[in-house]
């Protein structure tokens, strides 16, 4: 039921319910109506009854379930009232009177049943309350050092100007090779890349700065999965990777196939590279002629203006 759908395709879906949950809904209800057929006169919690539990701890479990079950279901859709509010006012630009309407009346109406299912949390629901607290609390914490870590990499990065000042070679030697920095940054060059230049005796010749980042759509086609950007000049032999994935792309390939795949790309970008730049080369070549014939042409007009009148003089 709290299954994020968006995840699976519509066949993986139906097959999901056809195959697995409608037995199971089968077999419960069968058997619930197998129990009521036998004792008509028992007709308060049939479940528990039916696969006999003890009475008591039945009754307390249903509704310590059915209290915390109520109030997820209900802060779901609080949740998702609000979050089509959204949509509404920025994406699809409906009514302001429209807006309010639906978010009084829809959002009202979730507050009076989530008022009432509030009841049964001193009957022992807040336990399952709390453990979902401690876990929001740790998820928060999380996020947070996520967000100050990636802010951190942003102020320490390295400024161009000293990129620029250590020169092509960067102020060590470059061994043959290609070397992946794998980070956080979209832009610039990270910290822990100026302590590799003072504790390593040697550096690769090319240098790719890997970035991996989550997209908010579906799927990125491979074919458009890496970007690439130069980092300083041409003789640093330095670029810049974004590596991109989509909420429903799931990253299977191992480290080796994951690298293949990044190299091919880059390859492709540098042979791209270097035909744009052959068809500047080709178009400037082209433009010249024609700037110099402007050239002549003009002052032979301008020669003709001055010469031509003292002649006919």
């Amino acid at each position: 039921m709290f299954a994020d759908l968006c995840y699976f395709s519509v066949n993986s879906v139906q097959l999901t319910f056809f195959l697995l949950v409608l037995p199971c809904l089968l077999l419960g209800y069968l058997g619930q109506a197998a129990f009521l057929m036998e004792n008509l006169t028992q007709t308060e919690q049939v479940f528990f009854s039916s696969i006999q539990m003890m009475y008591l701890k039945s009754v307390y479990t249903d509704l310590v379930l059915n209290s915390t079950a109520g109030i997820a279901e209900l802060g779901v859709m609080m949740m998702t009232t609000v979050l089509v509010t959204i949509i509404m006012l920025l994406i699809w630009q409906t009514n302001i009177f429209l807006v309010l309407f639906f978010l009084i009346f829809f959002l009202g109406l979730e507050l009076v049943f989530f008022s009432s299912v509030l009841g049964g949390v001193g009957d022992g629901s807040w336990v399952l309350l709390v453990f979902a607290a401690v876990l929001f609390l740790i998820m928060y914490i999380w996020n947070y050092g996520s967000k100050l870590k990636y802010e951190s990499e942003v102020k320490q990065k390295l400024s161009m100007d000293l990129m620029l000042e250590l020169g092509s070679n960067l102020g060590t030697i470059r061994a043959p090779g290609i070397g992946l920095v794998y980070n956080e940054l979209v832009k610039g060059i990270p910290a822990i890349f100026g302590h590799f230049l003072t504790t390593l005796p040697a550096i690769h010749s090319m240098i790719i700065f890997v970035c991996i980042k989550y997209v908010p759509v579906p799927v990125v086609p491979q074919n458009e999965r890496f970007l690439f950007r130069r980092v300083c000049s041409k003789s640093y032999h330095m670029f810049r990777c974004i590596a991109r994935y989509g909420y429903k792309d799931v990253r299977k390939e191992h480290h080796q196939i994951f690298e293949q795949l990044l190299i091919e790309s880059l390859e492709k970008f540098i042979r791209r590279e270097a035909q744009e730049r052959s068809l500047r080369v080709m178009r400037t070549a082209t433009l010249i002629p024609k700037k110099r014939n402007l050239v002549q042409e003009f002052l032979l007009f301008q020669m003709a203006v001055f010469i031509l009148p003292m002649f006919l003089s």
